[in-house]
């Protein structure tokens, strides 16, 4: 039972994360969302989460975006559209950043077999 409550719990924690950054978004001071968004952005990689809820979520807003503006609420839709550049550039960020970090591993995999790689391992 600890170990089901342990995963739900690790499942819902990325989530919450976008909708903090969200709510804090929606308190329209910039240098305080830039700060939550660049915390949500070390969590995510610092974790492993997939950043791709960010762009998810970017999407989403989007949408929203596009239904104010149908209905003529030009100035909310604005913030929304602004929200929704946030999510997508930490989401890329974050996508760049576990590309690097993927790219790093598998040339650590692929490395060819020298001296200097055999000098650097220790065997029992």
């Amino acid at each position: 039972m600890g170990a089901l409550k342990s995963k739900i719990a690790r499942n819902k924690i990325p989530l919450t994360l976008v909708a903090t950054c969200i709510a804090v978004a929606s308190l329209n001071r910039d240098l305080v969302t830039l700060l939550v968004f660049a915390m949500a952005l070390g969590i995510y990689t610092w974790r492993r989460y997939d950043s791709r809820m960010f762009v998810g979520t970017a999407i989403s807003l989007l949408v929203v975006c596009a239904v104010l503006l149908a209905l003529g609420d030009e100035y909310h839709a604005n913030q929304v559209a602004v929200w929704a550049y946030y999510s997508l550039a930490t989401g890329v960020l974050g996508l760049l950043i576990e590309y690097v970090r993927e790219e790093r591993r598998r040339r650590k995999r692929n490395q060819p077999i020298t001296l200097r790689n055999l000098s650097n391992k220790r065997f029992p």
